[in-house]
């Protein structure tokens, strides 16, 4: 089972996924302190479960319609996480601290602000609870 969170204005107007069944288990709206210049303050954040085998077709789908510059969406299973940005993915072992530095240099590149980071434990941080 995958499960990951995926803020809704990090998706363009029209944007569109079918034929991957997505089970949405919470969302809330929140406020954001620290948002960055390019980011609203108000985030839509949707929790979501989905089949282990469609990975590939939700990290390309992500990976191909986020908007630019420092949007991304943090997935993960019992044994790979997965960090995607518009063009690019991070998949890795969770613990594995080499691909989990790569991943925030990346993010720390395209503007994602530090208290943006998915957790230690390679798990989204909710900014709620932050």
């Amino acid at each position: 089972m995958i499960k990951g969170v995926l803020i809704a204005e990090s998706l363009p107007a029209g944007t569109k996924l079918e034929g991957v069944p997505l089970t949405i288990t919470g969302f809330y709206r929140v406020e954001i302190q620290d948002a960055a210049e390019y980011q609203p303050s108000l985030w839509t954040i949707i929790y979501f479960e989905a089949r282990e085998q469609d990975a590939d077709v939700l990290t390309e789908f992500f990976a191909a319609n986020l908007d630019t510059p420092g949007w991304y969406v943090d997935m993960h299973t019992d044994s790979e996480v997965f960090v995607v940005f518009p063009n690019k993915v991070f998949r890795y072992p969770p613990g594995d601290l080499g691909s989990r530095a790569d991943a925030i240099a990346h993010a720390r590149n395209v503007g994602v602000p530090d208290t943006q980071f998915w957790g230690e434990n390679d798990e989204f941080v909710d900014p709620a609870l932050a």
